[in-house]
């Protein structure tokens, strides 16, 4: 278990007449596995791209989020999303893949907040996000499922 906190002690003052002393002890968090339902995993995305299908998409950005942002899905932009988030296959890899200039993270937003309330990441807060763009066979191949259970025997004993 892992804490974020040392103990210390504080005077509390909760109405005009009534003040007392007591001791804060560090909060212990237990292991948590973040595992995404179906298309459940928001999709953050960067753009550093060299072309766009429409003049109105947008080639360079910071990290924002793609899916699922409601701004994203509005008329004219929904085009420029379903082209960012297209797989393109790849004859010398043989292998699916982001649009060229298009990088993607996932579960930024959740981890993010788990660790400002104490969680460590990759011990406390441990994260399997899947692309959802890929299907079952294509994670497979991936290793995705292999890497699942590894995570999740991994969580299980770091719980004790």
């Amino acid at each position: 278990a892992h804490t974020h906190a040392h103990a210390h002690t504080c005077t509390c003052t909760h109405t005009r007449t009534h003040t007392h002393t007591h001791t804060h002890t560090p909060h212990t968090h237990k292991q948590l596995p973040a595992v995404p339902g179906i298309l459940g995993s928001q999709l953050w995305g960067k753009l550093n791209r060299t072309s766009v299908p429409f003049y109105y998409c947008t080639k360079v950005s910071d990290w924002y989020n793609m899916w699922l942002n409601f701004e994203e899905l509005l008329p004219l932009v929904m085009n420029c999303l379903s082209d960012n988030i297209m797989l393109r296959y790849s004859n010398e890899t043989g292998q699916y893949g982001n649009t060229p200039g298009v990088s993607t993270k996932y579960f930024h937003a959740l981890v993010q907040r788990f660790v400002q309330l104490g969680y460590e990441r990759g011990k406390t807060i441990r994260a399997a996000p899947y692309d959802w763009r890929y299907s079952a066979d294509a994670l497979f191949k991936q290793g995705y499922y292999d890497n699942l259970r590894s995570l999740i025997e991994e969580t299980y004993q770091l719980a004790g």
